[in-house]
Formats: C-alpha cells, sequence, structure tokens
C-alpha cells in the first residue's frame, strides 16, 4: 500500500478514534450533570420540535409538489368583468376558449360543492359532492384506488348518474368496504351507481366528500354573462404562462367582437394552479415560522447561558487537560461535542412533539389553511430536524466553548483567584450579552403576540351588523326528485317556520338562501328610466323571509320589510319565470317588464345609486333595459358579505319563497 493512502487511512481511524472518545465523554459529562442535561434538552426541544411542526405544515403546502401529474402545467383559468377583480367562468365561454386557444393542451369544468343528503342504507348523512367535467380526473393525472373514473359522455344527461367517493367518506361512512364498486346509493333522492374511490392523497377541493358529474349540456351551460363555473387547463409541455395568458387574450377579445352585449370587457385570467391554491396563506406561514424562529433563538441562549454557568465549575479541568497537551482546536471540539449532543437529543425529543403537534392539526377540522398534500413528518422533515439540531448545538454551544478554550495555566494550576475573577469577567460579559439578546428577542415576540392579540380583539368587537348572541342557525338542501316546483318548496319552507315557530324561547324565525359573510350571487343593477349606462358596480343578491331582519338585529332604516303579500308576489312572478330560465330560454320583453319584484335594500346601495334622492319607490332590474323590475320598499342596515375586513358594498333583498338550500335563523 502506498505511503500516502496508510497516512490518510491512519488519519481517517485516529480521527474516529477521538469522534468516539469525545461521545462517550460528552456522555458520562451529562450523565453527571442529569439536572442540567434534562432542562437544557427539553428547553431545546421545546424550540426544535415547534419548528420542525411549522416546517412539516410549509413544506405540505409551499415546498412539495401538487400531487397531480406534471403540476406545474396545470393553471387556474377565470375572466374578468367590468367591475375589478376576477370571476367564474359564463359557460358558453368556456366552450369557446377550449375551442378556440393554442396553447392548452386540455381544459376542464367544474362547479362549487354542493351540499348533499347521501343515503346508503340507515341514517342519511350530509355530504359534500363536487359537480365536475368528465375529463376532472384524467386532465389532473390522478387514479383511482378503486375502481374507475368517469367514462366519456358521462357528463350528458342520462349517463349520470354515477359517483366517486373519497377515501374519507369511502372508510368512515362505507367501512373500508372492498366491494363497495357497483353499489347503488342516493344523493338528495336520485339514484347514483358508485364506480370508484379515489386514494387518500387526492384532496380537490379541499373538502369535497364525492364527485358526480356535471351536466355539460348545451342548456345546461347556460347563457353568456351569467358567471357560474370554475376552470383548470393543462398547458402544452414547453408553453408558458405568459404566452396562456397572450393567447386566451387574443380568444377573449375575440369573442368580445362577437357578442358585445355579454362579453364587453370580457378578459382572461391564467394563475398558476399551486399559487391560487396556497392563495394568501404564504404570508400567515411566513409569520409563524418567524415566531417559532425566535423561540428556537431564545432557547438558544438560555442554554448557552446554562452552559457559561456550568463552565465554571470545570475551569479546572480544561487547564489541567490543556497543560497535559491539549490544543485549543482540541478542546473546542470535545465541548462543542458535548453541545451537539444536547441538541441531537432536544432535536429527538423535538420530533416527539413535533409528529404530536402534527398528528392534531391533521385531525383538525377548521383551519384556514390549504391542504392539497397531507400533512406529515416525511424524509424532508427529518432531514429539517437534523440540520436543525446542529445548526443549534453549535449556535448555542460556539460561545461557551471560546471562553472555555482559553484557560490561564499559571493561575487555575496553582488555584488562585486570579483566574476566577478574570474569567468571571470575561464570562459575565458574554452572559449579560446572551440575556440582553434573550430579552431583546422576548420582547420582540411579546410586542408581535400583543399587536395579534390587538388585532383579534379588534375582529371580535367589529360591528358586522347582525345580532350576535342568542342566534341559532341551520341548513337544509331540499332533494329535486321531491321538490321540483317552487310552490313545493315554498310549503316545506312554510311547514319548516312553522315548526320551528314553535320552539321554546324562539323569538323571530326566518329562511335565507345565505348567511352573513358567507358570500353569495350577485348582479349589475340598472335603474329604471335612467339614460346612463350600467354601473360597473356589482349588486349582491339576497332572498329572506320576512322576519329576517329582526331575527339577526338588522336595523329598518327607512320604509318597511317583506309581509305576506310580498311573498305571493314573488311567488307568483317566480313561476312563470325560473321553467323558462331552466329550460335554457329568455322570457319575453313584454312579460319581464310588466313584473315588478318588491325588494329591500341596504344602505350602501342606497348611498351608491340614489346619493341625494329618497330611494323608495325606486326601481332597477338585473343589468337589463327590460324588466323584471324590482321595488325598493324599505332600507336596512350594511351586513358584510364577503368577510370581516371586507368592506360593505350595495346589497339587494328579494322575498325568499323557499328554493333550496334553506337556512334557517
Amino acid at each position: 500500500m502506498p505511503r500516502a493512502n496508510r497516512l490518510r487511512r491512519n488519519t481517517s481511524k485516529r480521527t474516529m478514534r477521538n469522534l468516539l472518545l469525545d461521545l462517550r465523554y460528552a456522555f458520562r459529562n451529562l450523565r453527571n450533570a442529569r439536572g442540567f442535561a434534562l432542562v437544557a434538552v427539553a428547553t431545546l426541544a421545546i424550540g426544535i420540535g415547534a419548528n420542525t411542526a411549522i416546517f412539516s405544515i410549509i413544506d405540505t403546502i409551499l415546498l412539495r409538489p401538487l400531487p397531480y401529474a406534471n403540476a406545474e402545467r396545470l393553471v387556474r383559468l377565470n375572466e374578468t368583468e367590468t367591475a375589478p377583480g376576477r370571476y367564474p367562468f359564463a359557460g358558453p365561454d368556456f366552450v369557446d376558449w377550449r375551442t378556440q386557444n393554442r396553447t392548452f393542451q386540455d381544459m376542464m369544468l367544474f362547479t362549487w360543492p354542493n351540499d348533499m343528503n347521501l343515503n346508503a342504507g340507515g341514517q342519511p348523512e350530509h355530504v359534500i359532492v363536487l359537480p365536475t367535467e368528465a375529463n376532472f380526473f384524467s386532465l389532473l393525472g390522478v387514479r383511482p384506488m378503486m375502481g374507475r373514473t368517469w367514462a366519456d359522455g358521462e357528463d350528458q344527461p342520462g349517463k349520470d348518474e354515477v359517483v366517486i367517493l373519497s377515501y374519507a367518506l369511502w372508510n368512515g361512512r362505507f367501512a373500508g368496504d372492498a366491494q363497495v364498486v357497483g353499489r347503488t346509493v342516493e344523493l338528495n333522492s336520485k339514484k347514483y351507481t358508485i364506480v370508484g374511490v379515489m386514494p387518500e392523497s387526492f384532496r380537490f377541493p379541499f373538502k369535497s366528500q364525492a364527485w358526480i358529474p356535471q351536466d355539460m349540456d348545451t342548456k345546461a351551460l347556460g347563457q353568456r354573462g351569467n358567471h357560474w363555473a370554475n376552470a383548470i387547463g393543462r398547458m402544452k409541455p414547453g408553453v408558458t404562462i405568459q404566452a396562456a395568458r397572450a393567447d386566451l387574450k387574443v380568444v377573449a377579445a375575440r369573442l368580445e367582437k362577437q357578442y358585445p352585449d355579454s362579453n364587453d370587457h370580457i378578459g382572461a385570467v391564467v394563475t398558476s394552479l399551486r399559487e391560487d391554491m396556497v392563495g394568501n396563506s404564504r404570508d400567515s406561514l411566513s409569520m409563524m415560522l418567524g415566531a417559532v424562529g425566535l423561540v428556537l433563538l431564545i432557547a438558544c441562549a438560555n442554554v448557552a447561558n446554562l452552559l457559561l454557568s456550568r463552565a465554571m465549575a470545570r475551569q479546572k479541568e480544561v487547564a489541567i487537560r490543556s497543560a497535559l497537551g491539549a490544543s485549543r482546536l482540541r478542546l473546542l471540539r470535545q465541548l462543542l461535542t458535548e453541545s451537539l449532543l444536547l441538541s441531537l437529543a432536544g432535536g429527538t425529543l423535538g420530533l416527539a412533539l413535533a409528529w404530536g403537534i402534527v398528528e392534531l392539526f391533521s385531525k383538525a377540522k377548521s383551519y384556514s389553511l390549504p391542504q392539497f398534500n397531507a400533512v406529515e413528518v416525511n424524509p424532508a422533515v427529518l432531514a429539517f430536524t437534523f440540520a436543525l439540531a446542529i445548526v443549534t448545538g453549535v449556535l448555542f454551544g460556539v460561545f461557551p466553548a471560546l471562553q472555555m478554550s482559553r484557560p490561564d495555566l499559571h493561575e487555575e494550576l496553582k488555584g488562585g483567584a486570579g483566574a476566577s475573577i478574570s474569567h468571571g469577567r470575561r464570562r459575565r460579559f458574554t452572559s449579560n450579552v446572551l440575556v440582553v439578546a434573550e430579552i431583546a428577542l422576548s420582547l420582540v415576540l411579546l410586542v408581535s403576540a400583543g399587536l395579534l392579540l390587538k388585532d383579534f380583539a379588534r375582529m371580535r368587537g367589529l360591528d358586522i351588523g347582525v345580532r350576535r348572541q342568542g342566534v341559532w342557525t341551520g341548513a337544509v338542501r331540499l332533494p329535486d326528485e321531491g321538490y321540483k316546483t317552487d310552490r313545493q318548496q315554498y310549503d316545506f319552507g312554510q311547514a319548516l317556520l312553522e315548526k320551528a315557530r314553535r320552539i321554546g324561547g324562539a323569538d323571530a324565525v326566518a329562511l335565507t338562501d345565505h348567511l352573513p359573510l358567507e358570500g353569495g350571487s350577485n348582479y349589475y343593477a340598472k335603474l329604471r328610466d335612467d339614460t346612463r349606462p350600467r354601473s360597473n358596480q356589482l349588486v349582491e343578491l339576497h332572498a329572506v323571509t320576512a322576519d329576517y331582519f329582526r331575527a339577526l338585529g338588522i336595523p329598518l332604516l327607512q320604509g318597511r320589510g317583506f309581509n305576506d303579500q310580498d311573498i305571493q308576489t314573488t311567488l307568483q312572478y317566480n313561476s312563470k319565470l325560473y321553467p323558462i330560465y331552466e329550460s335554457g330560454g329568455n322570457p319575453p320583453e313584454e312579460l319581464r317588464d310588466g313584473m315588478i319584484y318588491p325588494c329591500v335594500i341596504n344602505e350602501s346601495m342606497a348611498k351608491f345609486f340614489w346619493p341625494k334622492e329618497n330611494p323608495l319607490g325606486k326601481m332597477f332590474s338585473q343589468g337589463g333595459d327590460h324588466g323584471p323590475w324590482r321595488q325598493v320598499v324599505g332600507v336596512v342596515g350594511d351586513v358584510p358579505e364577503w368577510g370581516l375586513t371586507e368592506r360593505t358594498v350595495p346589497e339587494a333583498y328579494d322575498a325568499f319563497t323557499g328554493r333550496s338550500p334553506l337556512f334557517l335563523v
């Protein structure tokens, strides 16, 4: 063997032997100082565990790729409107985008999750069901765990009575039945055949429990200008988002010229699917990571101070080792080995703590962060924890090690007080620096927490326009099979109200089509006998029964609320219009122009459209020059419909006749 190779081999053996000796010595020292070791390990475990838990969530949401084939080519598609923002698709626009584009491999349409009643034998269960186009699963590139996904044509009438279950629904309601494929169930009293079960990793959209085909018939797609659908596209290989945007911009401009009435100012919005799904959670996660990072730095300062305090008892030991020939580098290595051993022990305990936090997070039913991957402690998280433990060990161990590795041999070995005084001053200075840093970091953390609590308290104290105390709500979705007509739905709603009024302590009971703060539908209002073009301000659409405003404590500012005659008028008009709209037609102008619905508006709408006039008696339509018209009979206080932090917008209330879903207040 060449001499150079023998020297390298001997050096490696010597290094390994010294490392083992350092580890044994460090373990023995820490075992003899159990109290110190336990406090240090517990302190580090809290800091490392919190960072590991937050990193596992960040890894799930921001770092790991979406669990779809070639996810980087998937984009979310939206349309623009006259009003600012981005909007869902009009069905015919989607068809044109798909047929006329040059940069997309495919596009698919899906709607909003629906609340449905699942009857599979036994007690009916509420489930969240998503209607999708037939190419939904193939475009995302996901395969079922069991059975199959949609076949071509199953999104057409007569072929759409099939359903695919999520893993959670299959494992829960159907107890993991391996023979579930082919079984018949009822969704809103309509029979469906189970054709597949998706794997546990598939969570799109996040809360969907089952998927059914979306009717893609031309009539079901509705009219241009009616924005109701969502869409995702898969770009062709090599196509950039910028190129896709430019392509769809050309298509949108072409449609605007072809359909000027419905497609005026309708543009294209193309967003990376990951960015669309992550949303605003990036800022929240960054703030959380910064907070736990400060906790870890405080833990490091604490342990460093503990090591400095312990150094007083080890001065003579280090001096003797130095006198026997140990170099400063050798002493530093030994002392840092002890620090690394502490940090690795803290990291191991912190990993167990992080695992517990992740388990709690995974089981939580209410949180705002997206969950398209399972939150778990995977190899990437393990590597992060190990690296964090190493960095932490060096961070809190380096200052004490530098102090201890420079002993005054003359004073220490003769046992004089000079060394103690000299080293005591140096250590006190270092300790004071660490204490100052620790206090500063703690103040930053406390001030940040105080600001968050202040914002939280401010949010809780916001006036949302409705009564907070003593209000109970419930929801009912009527099956289409048993409640096809407006009269059937109205009768059910009246029976429900009558039973609710008999509940002891019920002061006011009402029905509505959606609850405050949960969003809804909107339209552009066109004022009657107004020659000006329609405003680009959207008006929120809300339907309520007579006692809704009293039940929620919404103040009546002008005029009156709804009465029984208003309900009957609305029911009469709806029975004429809805069958025509649902068949894909458009009622004749003379029919619409003669219809005048009673309507209550909020204060914001009154100020926006009639700032210097009395709004009572004023009429407007949903963007057209011909009715049906809505006549203002009352003005009520503002209620934010899109969240606590969103500004209140113009809102119009129609008389509610019981169309599903029904929310009981």
